[in-house]
């Protein structure tokens, strides 16, 4: 199993288990380095930009990813919901669009015909 396909089987457990999972704990489950600050180098940001993608329109499962630090996504999330939606999220809505997603993500994971 390739690196894209475990991060995706973890994320696909997460959203089953209806519970957030931090990028340390998904990078390190996944078998990758360490998250060390340099996201754009980190294998998860290609991984979650090609999962973003086929995920999308549908609520994204990277919703569920969080940093330790303040318990919701990193900027990149919300810059890849931007790229999708082809729309500016303010800054001031971000807790109100990630909650949303969130809510949505969960409430499709109990209807498996989605």
């Amino acid at each position: 199993m390739n690196e894209r396909d475990r991060v995706e089987q973890l994320l696909n457990d997460q959203v089953n288990l209806g519970q957030p999972i931090y990028y340390s704990d998904l990078a390190f489950k996944a078998g990758l380095r360490p998250m060390d600050g340099a996201w754009s180098a980190h294998p998860l940001c290609g991984i979650f930009e090609q999962l973003d993608r086929a995920d999308y329109p549908a609520p994204l499962r990277t919703t569920l990813v969080i940093a330790k630090e303040t318990g919701q996504p990193g900027p990149g999330y919300f810059e890849s919901l931007e790229r999708l939606r082809e729309k500016q999220i303010p800054k001031s809505e971000r807790d109100a669009v990630w909650i949303s997603q969130y809510q949505e993500l969960l409430a499709r994971r109990k209807q498996p015909d989605r």
